[in-house]
């Protein structure tokens, strides 16, 4: 009887976790895999593969240049096709709806890949997700750090906040990348035209404080 119970609890905690999660706001979007993998053999023990991605319209890449593509070290585009013609891609190539790409890598790239090639969060998302706090990333950090007590150090309090997220990351974030900072989580929320517009505040558990900026 008591195994029985078990299951059954089992069985109806699992298949309900996801109507649970909508209901609750916490559904995190989801991060695309790759329509087809294909090994490449380049010898008897290679790990490469060729992932091939389909841009859908809520791809926050869409419209952005090639150059702009924050690529995991290591990953190539091999190719990209658009309808039946296959281009002869550049830096500024411009992504669009559609296009397919073919990129070359590991599998230990797919997390990466998969935040590269994720859908933006809309409103209609809950951007709780991405911290506790939304903030316009044309905040400059002197009033940031003002408003939450933390502490500059050597940062210019004069730079925004996309600034000083997009030069911890290296010069191409992503939605979903995430710095630390003062001991807090940020986080990219949203992207337009490759740039830094929103980001996701996060403090650790029961030290939330502060009002959020202009969201």
């Amino acid at each position: 009887m008591a195994f029985f119970i078990v299951l059954v609890s089992l069985l109806l905690q699992g298949t309900t976790l996801t109507w649970a999660a909508k209901k609750a706001k916490v559904e995190v979007p989801p991060a695309p895999s790759p329509i087809s993998r294909t090994g490449i053999q380049i010898h008897t023990t290679s790990q490469w593969e060729l992932f091939i991605y389909k841009l859908s319209p809520g791809n926050w890449c869409v419209g952005a240049a090639l150059r702009e593509l924050r690529m995991p070290e290591g990953t190539r585009i091999a190719a990209v096709f658009r309808g039946k013609e296959l281009l002869h891609p550049s830096g500024s190539t411009r992504l669009k709806v559609d296009d397919i790409l073919c990129v070359i890598g590991h599998e230990y790239d797919l997390p990466a890949l998969g935040r590269l090639f994720s859908q933006a969060p809309g409103r209609a998302q809950d951007l709780r997700f991405f911290g506790d706090f939304i903030l316009e990333a044309e905040a400059e950090l002197g009033a940031i750090a003002a408003l939450y007590g933390l502490k500059l150090g050597d940062v210019s309090g004069e730079q925004t906040l996309g600034t000083f997220i997009t030069e911890r990351l290296g010069g191409r974030p992503v939605v979903g990348d995430q710095v630390d900072w003062n001991g807090l989580t940020w986080t990219v929320a949203t992207m337009e035209e490759g740039q830094v517009r929103k980001v996701g505040l996060k403090f650790p558990d029961g030290q939330k404080q502060g009002p959020s900026l202009m969201f």
